[in-house]
């Protein structure tokens, strides 16, 4: 069994071993890193160091302690604490950087890891490909049906089903880039209560950009559980969006409200129809004389 225990990881860490973990992509605009973990035993304690490298691995090299850094006249780790008990270097990595309690690894095995997710990020991409087969691409001519075709690929009958796995998925790795795909599948082959859940833990979720695309769902769902979300994404602007002074993502919620049965989503329309923002104002006055209309 590669991932260890909880109990197996703090006897590691007892007997002065390191235990690490691969914690997945880092992205900016010039270069494509990865990120791990390792806690390393000594005389004061436990060290708690986070790796930040750039991604040059092949099918060929994978071992991603020989990675450079990001900057080249940088170090590629930085001591992130020391701490005096293995329990809590565990409840620190997990805590603070988001490891997996269930995804422990003796030291090495992180390479391992590493090479897992190079080949399931290659099988991501072909299906991005096949899913972004369902938007019109001018010139493109296909034969049969590109729904078909996905659902194909996926080996599966219910486009429904899909999306929803799609969209848990993306949410447990945070993926933004599987969020949009997800959402694709969804806006294609339907949405159901099931849903919900997600969509829900999506429009408050600060590490994606599609929250126009979440509340648009939202609204399609047409229940009352949907309007302290979607009131929320009227008065939370996301930083990506932060230069839209057309407020997209507060209007289309409070469109989404419109649709939304039951006194929640009335009176956050009440409150919304006496905001200080015009655009907001004006949109629900409007939305509100909508519901009105027989």
């Amino acid at each position: 069994m590669r991932h260890l225990t909880h109990a197996c990881a703090i006897g590691a860490l007892h007997r002065g071993k390191q235990v690490e973990q691969f914690l997945g992509d880092i992205q900016d605009e010039d270069q494509h890193g990865i990120r791990w973990i390792s806690l390393t035993p000594s005389s004061e304690g436990i060290g708690i160091y986070l790796h930040e490298v750039q991604d040059i691995g092949t099918d060929a090299f994978w071992d991603i302690t020989e990675f450079p850094p990001p900057d080249p006249d940088e170090e590629d780790f930085g001591e992130a604490a020391i701490v005096p008990t293995p329990a809590e270097a565990l409840e620190h990595g997990e805590r603070d950087f988001g490891a997996d309690p269930a995804k422990w690894v003796n030291q090495g095995i992180a390479c391992s890891e590493y090479l897992d997710h190079r080949t399931a990020r290659a099988d991501r991409l072909q299906q991005h490909e096949v899913i972004l087969s369902l938007g019109i691409v001018p010139g493109r001519e296909r034969a049969g049906s590109p729904e078909d075709a996905v659902l194909a690929h996926f080996g599966t009958t219910d486009g429904r089903k899909l999306g929803l796995d799609l969209l848990r998925d993306a949410i447990q790795r945070r993926d933004g880039v599987d969020v949009e795909m997800a959402l694709i599948v969804s806006f294609t082959f339907g949405f159901t209560t099931d849903h919900l859940t997600p969509l829900l833990h999506l429009a408050k979720a600060d590490w994606h950009y599609k929250h126009e695309d979440v509340v648009s769902a939202l609204g399609t769902l047409r229940t009352a559980n949907a309007a302290e979300a979607l009131f929320f994404s009227t008065q939370w602007v996301p930083n990506y969006l932060d230069f839209d002074e057309c407020r997209a993502l507060a209007t289309k919620a409070i469109w989404a409200l419109g649709n939304t049965p039951g006194p929640e989503a009335e009176q956050a329309l009440a409150r919304l129809s006496e905001s200080d923002n015009k655009i907001l104002r004006e949109t629900a006055r409007t939305v509100r004389e909508r519901r009105r209309t027989p």
